[in-house]
């Protein structure tokens, strides 16, 4: 809770050189994402911005990671989008 992208910068310096492309996205309210109100945010509001970013980035299928609520929110992006994710690692 409450973490940002850097906590992925360990894994992309490692992946990078390798030859993999890393997209590290903030949830909303996280890292360099807008503050939030009091509101939740549900793994579909979510899981729809990060659809949002990999559209941007013309990006898919991809290897979904998620930690935490971000994993809740990498399982719902491959309910509601399954040809985008290549696989998926979610840990607790």
């Amino acid at each position: 809770l409450l973490a940002d992208r850097a906590v992925w910068r360990p894994l992309a310096e490692a992946l990078v050189p390798a030859g993999w492309r890393v997209l590290a996205v903030d949830a909303r309210g996280h890292g360099a994402s807008a503050a939030l109100g009091v509101r939740p945010y549900p793994p579909t509001e979510l899981s729809a911005d990060v659809l949002a970013v990999l559209d941007g980035a013309t990006a898919g299928p991809v290897h979904l990671v998620g930690h935490g609520w971000g994993a809740a929110t990498a399982l719902t992006v491959s309910r509601f989008d399954p040809s985008r994710v290549a696989s998926l690692a979610l840990l607790k």
